[in-house]
């Protein structure tokens, strides 16, 4: 009970970042910015003299905590993605602080290296919640590509270019998947709450969890497994009041309405569980649509 209820808390906030948060368009914009600052960023990293990469990787090297190849899970990979572009930065000051004055561009170099990487973790920082979940969740996880073999000298730049590589790779998909996309705004915080509940359900019962929208054969649009039709009464239980729509600071209001509407938020729980089930296969037996490649 006490979890439903933290999980009720946030889905009440997120549902304001649905409302208040970016529209589409500025989303697009700020990752449109991004993706030029990370092509910046590599092309500075790719375009410095060999002497000087082989000073960022002995530094990335002695970092206390130094980027490996190997991740966990999405969530992981793009924290250490973004931990990558915030290393180049250090470690271009502490390169740059080695450097004997008589050095030609070097200094320059590393001063060009260590403000583009400054100001594309700006950047990654000004993303709202809503794109940055998505590059971090939805877009596809490519594998990294480093040159050269573990014992290579440059093994800690190879690394990081390819960290940042694929930050870039995943910002270009979720941009991409913006573009095409159209209808209305996704309502994020309700694929975010059935996406926990079903988590919660698989914590506490030890099953799978799986979607069905059948009943007696016939398609129904609404919940009909057993994990479905738990997920469903949590998510009707955790809408706000009726008093909470018509408030005067709520720009959407009208899509809210909408979401109450009975068969429009079953609609949006199927969805959202089937989309859960494609990208959790806990068993062989699972029910679904498998996941489709981007």
């Amino acid at each position: 009970m006490l979890a439903l209820r933290d999980l009720g808390g946030k889905y009440h906030r997120y549902l304001h970042q649905d409302e208040f948060g970016p529209i589409r368009a500025e989303r697009m914009a700020a990752l449109r910015l991004l993706l030029d600052q990370l092509a910046l960023l590599l092309s500075r990293l790719n375009g410095l003299p060999e002497h000087l990469c082989l000073l960022l990787s002995n530094q990335l090297a002695a970092n206390p905590n130094p980027l490996s190849g190997c991740d966990t899970d999405n969530f992981e990979a793009h924290r250490n993605d973004e931990e990558a572009v915030q290393l180049v930065g250090e470690v271009a000051v502490d390169v740059r602080r080695q450097l004997p004055a008589s050095a030609s561009r070097a200094p320059e170099l590393m001063d060009e290296l260590c403000g583009t990487a400054e100001r594309t973790v700006q950047l990654l920082c000004a993303l709202d919640t809503t794109t940055a979940s998505a590059v971090a969740i939805d877009a596809e996880l490519p594998r990294l590509e480093i040159e050269g073999g573990t014992g290579s000298d440059l093994i800690g730049f190879s690394v990081v270019c390819a960290r940042i590589e694929r930050l870039r790779r995943r910002a270009e998909l979720t941009l991409a998947r913006l573009v095409r996309q159209k209808g209305p705004e996704r309502s994020e915080s309700l694929r975010w709450l059935v996406w926990q509940l079903c988590d919660l359900y698989n914590h506490e019962t030890g099953q799978p969890v799986t979607s069905s929208a059948m009943a007696d054969y016939f398609y129904t649009a609404t919940p009909q497994s057993p994990a479905g039709r738990f997920v469903l009464a949590a998510v009707k239980a955790l809408q706000p009041p009726e008093a909470w729509v018509p408030e005067p600071d709520h720009r959407v209001a009208h899509r809210r309405t909408r979401m109450l509407r009975k068969d429009v938020l079953e609609r949006g729980v199927h969805f959202a569980m089937r989309d859960y089930v494609a990208d959790h296969p806990h068993s062989r037996s699972r029910r679904g649509r498998r996941k489709r490649s981007q």
